[in-house]
This record gives structure tokens, C-alpha cells and sequence, in this order.
């Protein structure tokens, strides 16, 4: 976890994006760690984490894990990660031991 720390602090959009996914884990955060899942899920997402972008505007959209809900904002985290390729799959990752594949054209409904 030290070294996943640095990353994230050095700049590496991979490992901001994974310790967020591993702060959400927990169960019932305390307002401090819900703020650093926050800061970091944002960073990786500004730093054009198109699974950061994603998992940030499907906090925003449902106000989910202590995100104020911003329907906007969720939608220009959406609309970022539909421009960041135009590949068919927007991002793939392995979840908990499943692999699981965000198709563009589910984000879409999700913003049209």
C-alpha cells in the first residue's frame, strides 16, 4: 500500500484510480477517507483515467459512498471518457477476481 501511495502521489493516473477503487471497499468510510477516495478517483479521472472518469460520474450521478449528487458534473465525467477513444469498449479491469468490460454505447444511454 506504501508504494501504491507514492504512485498515486508521483502522478500515476493507475495507482490514484486503484486506491480510490480500494478506499470504496470499505464499509461505512469516515468522512477523511471519503474525502481521499474523492481527491484521488478526481485526480485519476483528471488525468484522463477513463475508469476513474467513469466511476466518478456514476458517484455523481446517484450522490453514492459521500459524493454530493451533480447530475451535470456526472455527465461531463461521462461525455470525457466517450471522448478519450472511440473504441467500442471505453475500459476493461478485473474487479474482486471478475473481469468487467464498460461498453461506449452503455455510457451513452446513460447521458442521451
Amino acid at each position: 500500500m506504501h508504494y501504491l501511495q507514492r504512485a498515486a502521489e508521483n502522478g500515476n493516473s493507475d495507482a490514484q484510480y486503484e486506491l480510490a477503487v480500494r478506499m470504496i471497499r470499505e464499509k461505512k468510510n469516515p468522512p477523511e477517507t471519503q474525502q481521499a477516495l474523492q481527491k484521488w478517483l478526481f485526480t485519476a479521472a483528471d488525468n484522463g483515467h477513463v475508469g476513474a472518469m467513469i466511476f466518478a460520474a456514476d458517484q455523481l450521478q446517484t450522490g453514492s459512498n459521500g459524493f454530493r449528487k451533480s447530475p451535470t458534473l456526472a455527465k461531463e465525467y461521462y461525455l470525457k471518457a466517450l471522448q478519450s477513444t472511440k473504441s467500442a469498449i471505453l475500459f476493461k479491469t478485473t474487479i474482486a477476481g471478475r473481469s468487467i468490460s464498460i461498453k461506449r454505447s452503455i455510457i451513452q444511454k446513460k447521458i442521451y
